[in-house]
């Protein structure tokens, strides 16, 4: 009887052991696959190192065709003060016209105005009203 009884007072002794192993083999399991799934996640969203090698290449190539884009365009490339001197060039160039202008202007005014033109008129209608009156 007393082994009944000290089987039964270890039984109720190492039930709660038991229970608890228990659980923490479900909570194992648990956490198990909620790391899985992290795992999976994370390996999907991560980059390989070939593919690494791949676009650090791609960015070196594609530095090098702006660098080389960027080089041709400053060749290219007129400076602002040659720009300025051609503009200026050009300014000189209106300048010197307009006074030209001017100066034809004033000398043929000087030469024949608008006084001289409105005699010319009259004269040449008195004449064409003279010669229209002399005719039969």
């Amino acid at each position: 009887m007393s082994i009944t009884i000290l089987g039964g007072l270890g039984f109720l002794a190492l039930q709660p052991i038991k229970d608890n192993i228990a659980q923490i083999r479900d909570d194992a399991k648990v956490l198990s696959a909620s790391t899985t799934t992290s795992l999976s996640s994370l390996v999907d969203k991560m980059v390989t190192q070939k593919e690494m090698e791949w676009r650090t290449a791609r960015s070196a190539e594609d530095r090098q065709r702006t660098e080389g884009a960027i080089k041709e365009i400053r060749t290219d490339l007129v400076p602002r003060a040659e720009h300025e001197r051609v503009w200026q060039n050009y300014t000189n160039k209106d300048d010197d016209l307009q006074r030209q202008l001017d100066e034809m202007k004033q000398a043929a005014g000087s030469v024949y105005g608008l006084r001289d033109i409105l005699l010319d008129l009259r004269n040449r209608m008195d004449r064409v009203e003279r010669e229209r009156s002399s005719q039969p």
